[in-house]
C-alpha cells in the first residue's frame, strides 16, 4: 500500500538541503496521495525534480518486460 505525504517545507530549505535548482513554480503539497502528480528527484537527473506519478500502477495495466 502507498502511504499519503507532505512536501511542506519552504523552496529555500528544500534548495539547501538536496544541493538542487527548483524552479518557481515549486509549491509545497501538504496531503500527497496515491495518483498524483509530484516532485521526485531521480538518479537520471539529480540536480532538480522530475515530475512522477506517485503510487502503484493498477493491476490492469501492461507491464514492461
Amino acid at each position: 500500500m502507498f502511504e499519503r505525504y507532505s512536501i511542506c517545507s519552504p523552496k529555500e530549505m528544500v534548495m539547501e538541503r538536496f544541493d538542487i535548482e527548483i524552479a518557481n513554480t515549486f509549491k509545497p503539497v501538504y496531503n500527497a496521495g496515491p495518483s498524483m502528480l509530484l516532485p521526485v528527484i531521480v538518479m537520471d537527473h539529480p540536480n532538480g525534480f522530475s515530475k512522477c506519478y506517485w503510487g502503484q500502477p493498477p493491476g490492469w495495466t501492461k507491464k514492461n518486460q
